[in-house]
């Protein structure tokens, strides 16, 4: 019984060693006195990356960032079309309702040009938002999923 209370003591000294030592150093962090300024290359790791890349490169930041832009926009897209395509071979949704979904995708407006996203995670109804990575039918406008064209026969 003294050998359980000797650990069940060591392991809480030990518990609150490491919250105190978390709030110590969050406050220490927080009072460096650091500050964030939108769009500007000191404060911004990216916009820092992107500047001396051009240098090197002898090319307009503008035009490298744009680059990396349509990169980004084009290995999201290859990833959600390889997805979708996985989804209909497993089943989990019909070609029609891929290609519904497509169609919606490439038709949405481009908000995240006017939002500080963040890094494009999360956005809701984006490829990394979307139901539909996670198993589940891919999610259309309004959360639903897109339903395919449907035709009558008389």
């Amino acid at each position: 019984m003294l050998r359980n209370k000797k650990w069940i003591t060591i392991i809480v000294l030990a518990a609150t060693l490491v919250i105190l030592l978390g709030v110590v150093g969050g406050m220490a962090y927080a009072a460096t006195g650091t500050t964030t300024t939108a769009n500007t290359t000191a404060n911004d790791p990216a916009k820092t990356l992107y500047a001396k890349v051009a240098t090197i490169l002898g090319i307009d930041q503008t035009k490298l960032e744009a680059a990396f832009t349509q990169a980004q926009n084009q290995m999201r897209d290859e990833e959600l079309t390889n997805r979708l395509k996985s989804m209909v071979d497993q089943g989990t949704i019909t070609q029609a309702q891929s290609d519904a979904y497509l169609k919606w995708w490439q038709s949405r407006p481009d908000v995240a040009s006017q939002i500080d996203a963040g890094g494009g995670h999360g956005i809701p109804g984006g490829p990394q938002g979307m139901q539909g990575l996670g198993g589940n039918a891919p999610q259309g406008p309004g959360g639903n999923a897109p339903s395919a064209p449907t035709t009558t026969t008389k």
